[in-house]
């Protein structure tokens, strides 16, 4: 057997009540004598069972806070949970209760006369305790509340940031579809446009290129060739373009047939121009030059005359002129191609035969 001290302080707190207690050392059985309460007696067989010699048998059974079980025949229902670090929510079978408790006591909001005080190991309760109770809480209501109003704002802090997150990934997702979209569309209008040149421009002048070229080009091009004693200017000669060493990078199959066509070309049909061949070379050019031009007033003064009168002959003269003109230009295009197409075959091991 073992006798708790009459007066009990831990921590410093306030003495609890007047009350001597006397158990055995599993704590089984134990005998109780305070002020209020006189001398009673309690045998605890085991969890959940008590019998009390001033209250009886008592069966009980407690979960996360809530205690159900019959005494005297009488249903227990009892809950106390902690709200915070200083407010408490209390259930009995009149309802729930809402209190606050401090060193000195409890004090019961909704229920003020159910409210206790302590001091000195003397306790009293009821209508005599609530003012004390509520006096001596006041501190720990006031922290309670910020303690509280911190432990509401927390969770809606977190879901502001969280809300606030979402929207910024949301836009974030939106500006990317934007973006891309915007880039998509960009392409589509460059492919459009430059289809629109080739159909309505490029396809057209190479169309009737070649066809008057059949009729108007070739005997010129034969004349240039016997008043200069040699093969300057071909028939059908290739497509003298730039090619770009990023298309052959890209694999681009139409730029890498064209450089082969071309150097088939120059093994066939080109030969290292003598110094004579290179004045004929830039004569030709500067008679190109010539040409393009008289062609192009040709071209201005029918398209005037073609509106006022209907005439479009000296339109088509000028088109013609500046047709031969460009072809008398192939010459010096073609050896500078030659030597930019060879330094690509080289670089890129272009293989043609």
């Amino acid at each position: 057997m073992r006798i708790s001290k009459i007066f009990e302080k831990k921590g410093g707190k306030p003495l609890k009540r007047i009350e001597a207690k006397v158990s055995s050392k599993n704590s089984r059985i134990k005998v109780r004598a305070s002020r209020t309460s006189g001398v009673n007696a309690a045998i605890h067989p085991f969890r959940g069972l008590t019998f009390n010699t001033k209250h009886g048998l008592r069966l009980s059974k407690t979960f996360k806070g809530l205690t159900l079980g019959f005494q005297r025949k009488n249903f227990i229902v009892r809950g106390w949970w902690r709200i915070g670090d200083n407010f408490n929510l209390n259930l009995s079978k009149s309802g729930f209760s809402f209190s606050v408790k401090s060193d000195f006591g409890t004090f019961n909001f909704k229920n003020p006369n159910r409210s206790s005080f302590k001091f000195a190991g003397i306790q009293i309760r009821g209508k005599k305790a609530k003012n004390l109770a509520f006096i001596f809480a006041i501190p720990n209501i006031i922290m309670g509340i910020v303690n509280l109003a911190l432990w509401i704002s927390r969770p809606l802090i977190k879901i502001a940031f969280w809300v606030l997150k979402v929207h910024l990934y949301v836009f974030g997702v939106l500006l990317s579809i934007g973006w891309a979209i915007t880039k998509i569309l960009a392409i589509l209008l460059a492919m459009a446009a430059r289809l629109a040149v080739n159909i309505c421009i490029v396809i057209p002048y190479r169309i009737t290129k070649n066809f008057l070229s059949i009729f108007f080009i070739d005997i010129p091009i034969q004349l240039i060739n016997n008043i200069a004693d040699q093969e300057i200017l071909f028939e059908n000669e290739p497509d003298y373009r730039k090619i770009k060493s990023i298309e052959i990078e890209n694999n681009d199959a139409e730029a890498i047939e064209l450089l082969r066509e071309r150097l088939r070309f120059y093994d066939e049909k080109i030969t290292e121009p003598s110094i004579k061949g290179k004045i004929y070379y830039w004569l030709l050019l500067i008679c190109g030059f010539l040409v393009v031009l008289v062609g192009g007033l040709f071209l201005m003064l029918g398209i005037i005359d073609g509106i006022e009168k209907g005439s479009w002959l000296p339109s088509v003269f000028g088109i013609y002129l500046m047709l031969i003109g460009s072809e008398m230009k192939e010459p010096i295009i073609r050896l500078r191609r030659k030597k930019q197409d060879f330094k690509l075959k080289e670089k890129f091991n272009i293989l043609y035969d």
